[in-house]
């Protein structure tokens, strides 16, 4: 798999997660001096994870033991996780809190991950670890988060997700729930934001592929900071005749992307 990274810093420190040879959890270091920033290191190691979690197929001897890769992946993320920020990030305003879990029977690499990227961005970071439905519910009704992420690594939790739903809806929480991993697709958090009650979780099931899509939804969902509105319009027409779209210049019909 390293040679599927052309910097030759980053295809190091992959084979040696890889492989174990000179392995080195401070070797992220050498990679962020190199100009890798923690985005860059991201991309690789969500590669790594997904080989892990099964999503991807292994090469040049990935899968010969993934324990061992797992334990130094573990490693290097525990190792990134102790290298501050910089200065701006360190001195701004938190953008908000998000609670962290994995689900019983998956691995929680992957929210070791998010924990990365999102403490990087400023976010307030609650890592809960692997946790069963009703106390990952428990936690966020006392921490009371921005949001909620659970990283799902297999198709076999998905009852466990619908269950934290279900139990966020009997609460009354509306806490926005990030779900991503490779046991789950955009069609079932669809599907899951209506519980078995019928009624729908207010407060929105959000898929997200990767890191930069989830640090996207947040700043929608925290920040209330959603992308421009772009309009079409079918035919020019005075300010006044605009209602429809709330002051277009020029049109009367508007339709939002």
């Amino acid at each position: 798999m390293a040679s599927d990274y052309a910097d030759s810093c980053l295809s190091r420190l992959v084979d040696s997660i890889v492989t174990g040879r000179s392995f080195d959890p401070g070797y992220v270091r050498q990679c962020l001096a190199s100009g890798n920033g923690v985005h860059s290191l991201d991309v690789v190691l969500q590669g790594l994870s997904r080989i892990l979690d099964g999503s991807e197929p292994a090469s040049r001897g990935a899968a010969a033991d993934r324990a061992s890769v797992d334990a130094r992946l573990r490693a290097v993320l525990s190792h990134l996780d102790g290298i501050p920020t910089d200065a701006a990030l360190a001195n701004a305003e938190p953008k908000g809190s998000v609670v962290l879990a994995s689900l019983p029977g998956d691995r929680d690499t992957g929210t070791w991950l998010w924990r990365l990227i999102l403490a990087s961005q400023g976010h307030g970071v609650h890592p809960l670890g692997v946790k069963a439905p009703p106390l990952i519910v428990s936690h966020v009704a006392q921490l009371s988060p921005d949001a909620l992420a659970l990283h799902v690594a297999a198709s076999r939790s998905r009852p466990a997700v619908q269950a934290v739903v279900a139990g966020l809806a009997r609460r009354g929480l509306r806490v926005p729930l990030i779900v991503g991993g490779p046991g789950v697709d955009p069609e079932f958090a669809q599907w899951v934001a209506v519980p078995q009650s019928g009624q729908p979780y207010w407060g929105g099931v959000y898929f997200c592929d990767d890191a930069q899509q989830m640090l996207s939804v947040l700043r929608q969902v925290i920040l209330f900071d959603p992308p421009p509105v772009a309009h079409t319009h079918e035919r020019a027409a005075p300010l006044s005749d605009c209602a429809g779209c709330g002051g277009c210049p020029i049109s009367t019909s508007c339709e939002l992307q």
